[in-house]
């Protein structure tokens, strides 16, 4: 079996896509981590 260059170059942009997305996530939730611990703090949100 042998392998197309094409595949493996449509292969690594889909990992690619996978790693943006990823990182895209991690962003997001450092945003909203950093939002809820203001609201915490100033008593937004009730802690429990």
């Amino acid at each position: 079996m042998r392998l197309d260059s094409q595949d493996l170059e449509l292969a690594l942009a889909a990992q690619q896509a996978k790693v943006v997305a990823a990182r895209a996530r991690y962003v997001r939730a450092k945003a909203d981590e950093a939002r809820f611990a203001e609201a915490i703090e100033y008593g937004g949100i009730a802690r429990g």
